[in-house]
């Protein structure tokens, strides 16, 4: 079966398989976590790490990365007019990933010394893929485009903010954790999903649509890049009263693009829908943002972390969620189309986020503590039913 996983086997599968199971791995240590602290049960963290930290850490440096580079080392080298790329060349790094999972993963819940150890194997990881990105890249046949170098440019500033993020949980330091945080979300995730969705979006729209133009200007992309930045900085500065002037410019940049992507016809097509209902959570993160940022000019603070986790789950898992699916279809030979289960999944991340949401308003605290754990539950319901769901399709994949 090894043989056939590495003769056979290609990196997405491979990541995308790992990676869904660190996500319900992290989702349910999360849940039982945020409960425990609600009840007054014996917390799951017996390394000394805080909860919270680890929280931050593995889901920005843990999980999305793997999804990231499994769907990049399929899509980039069609990016490139490149040969595909074989799991026999990427297994080194693939390794060096899961063994960094693995001992940090160790680190965080049962000994924090192997905690540093399973970063620094998970960053050789990080950047050996990176390297094979880079390679294709020199090695181009299409012409080289801002999407194509933007993306190993992120790749590389999350790395950075992983050692970082690393270096403050090991030496307790809140305000180094903070930066990685801030950093890790509005400095590498962020702008890599806008960047890899502004060309793919209505590339994969065009492809389905007939006669549909391709609309995708690079100085609004842009522009958006240089506003997230300066989103970040005042985030970090903890500016949250003059957050909204930048933000409500990302939401209207990002509603405007989403108008000019869509189509009535792509409600009957559900893949190509879940991608734009996805991209849907941009504007309405950052509506929320400007919404929060005035309203801390009176003292209230209603929506707490809210905004922020419209973004992670509703911009980010709902966007991996539909692109790791197309993926998976597109690339195992069968039809680019989501069955009725697949469908269902993805409407409950968007329930999982507006559960998320709601708990977040500052109101009851009791409610909000229930909310979490429902939607932790949700999410981890998700992600194991669409594992299971293709991993059927990858063992198939494998046998022919």
């Amino acid at each position: 079966m090894i043989t056939q996983i590495i003769n056979n086997g290609k990196p997405y599968q491979l990541m995308f398989g790992v990676g869904a199971i660190q996500g319900i791995l992290i989702i349910l240590w999360w849940g039982y976590d945020i409960f425990a602290r609600f009840t007054g049960l014996p917390l799951a963290t017996a390394s000394g790490i805080v909860s919270h930290w680890a929280h931050i850490y593995l889901m920005l440096f843990s999980f999305f990365p793997l999804f990231i580079f499994g769907f990049l080392m399929t899509a980039y080298p069609v990016w490139m007019g490149s040969d595909p790329i074989k799991l026999k060349s990427v297994l080194p790094g693939i390794f060096l990933l899961i063994i960094g999972i693995f001992l940090t993963n160790i680190g965080i819940f049962f000994n924090n010394k192997f905690f540093l150890v399973g970063a620094i194997f998970f960053a050789i990881g990080w950047l050996f893929s990176v390297l094979i990105l880079i390679n294709i890249f020199k090695n181009a046949n299409k012409k080289k485009t801002a999407h194509s170098l933007l993306t190993i440019f992120f790749l590389m500033i999350g790395l950075i903010f992983l050692f970082i993020n690393a270096y403050g949980i090991s030496n307790n330091n809140v305000h180094i954790i903070n930066l990685a945080k801030v950093g890790g979300v509005w400095w590498f995730l962020f702008p890599l999903f806008i960047s890899i969705c502004h060309r793919l979006i209505p590339f994969f729209t065009s492809v389905v649509i007939p006669q549909y133009e391709i609309y995708r200007p690079n100085k609004l992309l842009i522009l958006m890049l240089i506003l997230i930045f300066l989103h970040g900085l005042l985030e970090l500065k903890h500016h949250i009263s003059y957050l909204w002037f930048v933000d409500i410019n990302i939401a209207i940049i990002s509603c405007w693009l989403s108008w000019k992507w869509f189509n009535r016809q792509i409600c009957n097509k559900r893949i190509l829908f879940m991608l734009h209902i996805a991209y849907m959570w941009v504007p309405i993160s950052f509506t929320l943002f400007a919404l929060q940022s005035i309203l801390s000019q009176y003292g209230f603070y209603l929506l707490s972390s809210g905004p922020l986790h419209c973004v992670t789950i509703g911009f980010f898992t709902s966007m991996l969620f539909a692109m790791i699916t197309r993926v998976s279809l597109g690339h195992s030979g069968r039809q680019v189309h989501a069955n009725p289960f697949l469908w269902k999944l993805f409407l409950f991340i968007q329930l999982a986020t507006l559960l998320r949401l709601i708990g977040g308003f500052n109101i009851n605290f009791h409610y909000g503590q229930i909310l979490f754990v429902v939607s932790a539950l949700i999410w981890f319901f998700c992600f194991s039913g669409w594992l299971k769901e293709f991993l059927n399709i990858y063992y198939d994949d494998l046998k022919g």
